[in-house]
């Protein structure tokens, strides 16, 4: 069979070329080819869907396919990947491309490069082999080499214990463009000012120009500063003049040189923002969204961290992701930033805000601790209490091992926080000065105890109940009054406890209304009518409180689905305060405005084959969990009771090595976390989630009530519990298909 013509555009590009990058088809008509390749067009779509445009080559291939040729090697049309589809097509479209292609290729006797990604075959057809221009081609490819991998950074969240945020920034002054001195606490707004690093030549900067001018504009008028800072040695007046005037930045823009600003700051990269509240404090750091980063576009943002960080502190309330890698062009600063001030440590400018930062969710008025810590009175009068554990490391609480995560919630101190406090009081404790205080924690959250903002519905605890000055309270379930009046999409959750003293922690569990079929239509009528009929039998995990966790925020983007006719469930576990009180906790809803594109959702992991012999210890139960379907894991809320001792769980895939997910070495039955993720682990389907908990019934162990029993499956503290709470997030079509 004779072979089709064979066209060729820059021939000397296409034998030099290393790899293949594109397989695109195009129909055409007779005589002549479509579309002109890669370098005349806009726009084009592969086999994933995925869309790239303004797509460059210096030169390609354009093999044409007749009628006749599909005829005779039997191609229906279709989608093929790869060289694996179709053994026809594979072994031509071989013999066609091994001579002008790739002369490595031929030396060496090797098949086609497998980096075609895709073909449609359609009569009458063109098959078109694209080439790279440059590394600044937009083209995306099939499988990522780690090279090309790590060529690529987003936005990501990190730590911010190892960040400076929460830290006092000291005073800072550059010129501007006219010669005329700024300096930062001048600058300083009644509510904050966005300090932005700025390089007229980054590439990542000039995509975030646009949207820096409009947030600027949005908050122009609700006493938000920009203060505009380049840091760059070969940028010129007259380039940044017109950086100015081509994006409308209307804040100061300032020229430092000498990086002054980066290196106090810990400046990493251009296009970094920081956000300063009105005390001069840094509340968050990092990228203005997730849009753009180096070799990477997308359509549009999934998470505004500029935007969310300026509505919550201008709301009074924490902020939510106060911490981000901003991708942009590195600085080459060497500098541990705010973390590494070597000024006099004093309670006001310093400690009070780590402090703040990290343990007043607790200790405060009102809060879940015993004793508070928001006044210099109060921390020097607690400062042996202080000092024992945070030497121990025993406050703030933390139990996963260092080699899991990391996490968005991390508890710890910093080192240097750590440090900081303990030298603190070795020196005596001193004030300071009282005007370099932060912000009262009273400005800086919501009088009504939401944190969320004010929730678009509320569930309760049908009534107060008595909770007992001493004693033990068994394990107490509660149906909230009345069902979900609607469906809901949760972009938020918060627990708020009538008295957080006296709440261990508490279960808020969901029971969707039953199905469609004639059996689930009687158990729901009966379920109405007697709301304890249906027992157990269908209730999902929705939110877990702990004293001192924050609310759930899912984002813009992603949320939780609370479907119409369904009962809110508040699993109370209670421990008496030495006084009798009363308790109502409540749930509060904040929806978002229009459907998702992800949808949360959480699974619970459960071994309920939990028997242990009286005095029995390190016994061990496992249990493996099959993944149904793909799915970005997000966070683990392991359970165990009073006999536990250990907990590990980790993913199997079918190909790859094994991931460990969370272990906690000494389970604290005091402490049932949730462990959310700052990272992606993607869990695909056919992986085997593995679960395993070690446990002691001996003497041993200080929280046993009862050596000499024989302890099952229960839900009294008594009982045990061998489970974890496993949420996942999926695409909200896929969630669709799948329910």
């Amino acid at each position: 069979m004779p072979l089709p013509a064979l066209r060729h555009r820059h021939p000397k590009s296409c034998t030099q070329a290393r790899s293949l990058l594109r397989v695109s088809c195009r129909p055409f008509s007779k005589g002549k080819v479509s579309g002109g390749g890669p370098s005349g067009a806009t726009a084009f779509r592969d086999w994933s869907g995925c869309e790239s445009t303004g797509a460059t080559a210096v030169g390609s291939c354009v093999i044409t396919f007749p009628t006749w040729f599909l005829r005779r090697t039997k191609t229906n049309p279709r989608v093929v990947s790869g060289c694996s589809t179709g053994k026809h097509i594979t072994r031509v479209a071989y013999r066609l491309i091994e001579v002008p292609i790739t002369s490595r290729n031929q030396r060496k006797g090797k098949a086609v490069p497998k980096t075609l990604l895709a073909a449609l075959l359609a009569p009458p057809l063109t098959l078109a082999f694209y080439l790279p221009a440059s590394s600044k081609s937009s083209l995306p490819t099939a499988a990522k080499t780690p090279q090309e991998q790590r060529l690529k950074l987003t936005a990501k969240e990190v730590p911010s214990a190892t960040s400076g945020v929460g830290r006092r920034v000291p005073n800072l002054a550059a010129r501007d463009l006219e010669g005329r001195l700024h300096s930062l606490h001048d600058c300083v707004s009644p509510r904050a000012v966005v300090l932005v690093i700025r390089d007229v030549g980054c590439p990542v900067s000039k995509r975030y120009a646009p949207e820096l001018a409009r947030i600027e504009a949005d908050f122009k008028d609700r006493d938000v500063l920009f203060l505009y800072v380049n840091e760059s040695e070969h940028n010129t007046r007259l380039e940044m003049q017109g950086e100015i005037d081509e994006h409308g930045f209307e804040g100061p823009y300032l020229h430092d040189p000498d990086q002054v600003f980066a290196r106090t700051l810990g400046a990493r990269t251009t296009g970094e923002v920081f956000v300063i509240d009105a005390a001069q404090t840094l509340v968050y750091r990092g990228a203005v969204d997730d849009q753009y980063g180096r070799g990477v576009v997308l359509p549009q943002a999934s998470s505004s961290y500029l935007r969310t960080a300026l509505e919550e502190l201008l709301a009074g309330r924490r902020i939510s992701t106060p911490a981000t890698f901003a991708p942009g062009c590195f600085l080459g600063v060497e500098s541990e930033g705010l973390l590494g001030l070597n000024e006099p440590l004093t309670y006001h400018d310093q400690i009070a805000r780590i402090v703040q930062a990290n343990c007043s969710a607790c200790h405060q008025a009102g809060g879940a601790a015993p004793f508070e810590l928001e006044t210099y009175e109060q921390v020097r009068g607690r400062a042996g209490m202080v000092r024992y554990m945070v030497a121990e490391e025993l406050m703030p609480p933390w139990f996963a091992s260092d080699d899991c995560g990391p996490w968005k919630n991390d508890l710890r101190l910093g080192e240097s926080d750590k440090q900081a406090l303990l030298t603190w009081i070795a020196n005596g404790m001193p004030e300071g000065d009282s005007r370099l205080a932060p912000l009262t924690p009273a400005a800086s959250r919501d009088t009504t105890g939401w944190r969320i903002g004010e929730p678009d519905h509320i569930f309760a605890l049908p009534e107060n109940f008595e909770v007992p000055a001493e004693g033990v309270v068994e394990y107490m379930p509660f149906i909230a009054e009345g069902v979900v009046p609607e469906d809901l999409w949760i972009e938020k959750l918060q627990v708020l406890p009538g008295d957080p003293e006296v709440v261990h922690h508490a279960t808020i569990t969901f029971q969707p209304p039953a199905g469609p079929s004639a059996g689930a239509f009687r158990e729901d009528l009966l379920g109405r009518l007697v709301p304890w009929a249906r027992g157990y039998d269908g209730w999902r995990f929705l939110y877990g409180y702990l004293p001192g966790k924050g609310p759930r925020e899912y984002g813009s983007r992603t949320a939780r689905y609370l479907p119409k006719g369904s009962r809110i469930r508040f699993e109370m576990h209670y421990t008496p305060k030495g006084v009798p009180t009363r308790d109502r906790t409540r749930l509060g809803i904040v929806c978002t405005k229009q459907e998702p594109k992800r949808v949360a959702q959480t699974k619970m992991l459960r071994n309920f084959n939990v028997e242990i012999a009286p005095g029995a210890s390190d016994v061990v139960f496992e249990y493996r969990y099959t993944v149904p379907c793909d799915a970005e894991l997000r966070s683990f809320t392991p359970h165990m009771h009073l006999r536990g001792r250990s907990f590990l769980a980790e993913l199997h895939p079918r190909k790859g090595d094994k991931t460990k997910l969370i272990e906690i070495p000494e389970w604290d039955p005091d402490w049932q976390f949730s462990y959310l993720l700052a990272r992606k682990i993607h869990a695909r389907k056919g992986d085997v989630i593995v679960m395993r908990g070690t446990f002691d019934n001996s003497s041993n162990n200080p929280n046993n009530p009862d050596p000499g029993a024989w302890v099952r499956d229960g839900q009294q503290i008594w009982d045990e519990m061998f489970m974890m709470a496993l949420e996942w997030i999926r695409p909200r079509e896929v969630w669709r298909e799948v329910n």
